[in-house]
């Protein structure tokens, strides 16, 4: 069985974010919290993140590439089951 390549650090810390965030909203999240649910130290944090602020820009920007990508396929649109999934997707 092959081995998983480690994620990055900077991936995992953003995807414990999302998940705390939608846990128990981004108001209510320190980066303190962040970094224990990561078992990481504060300073590994802001090493790759140096602020909270950073984190939710880089939240925000993953978003919107998504986003971006998904109505870009719009374009592909050429008949009604093409459309049903189109819509489905977003």
């Amino acid at each position: 069985m092959a081995k998983k390549a480690p994620r990055r650090t900077a991936e995992r810390i953003l995807e414990v974010t999302l998940d705390l965030f939608n846990r128990f909203g981004e108001p209510n999240v320190s980066t303190t919290l962040i970094s224990a649910e990561l078992s990481i130290s504060p300073g590994n944090l802001y090493y790759h993140y140096p602020a909270k602020e950073e984190l939710i820009n880089a939240l925000f920007d993953r978003y919107e590439r998504g986003l971006t990508e998904l109505l870009n396929a719009s374009d592909g649109v050429r008949d009604v089951e093409d459309a049903w999934f189109f819509m489905h997707s977003l």
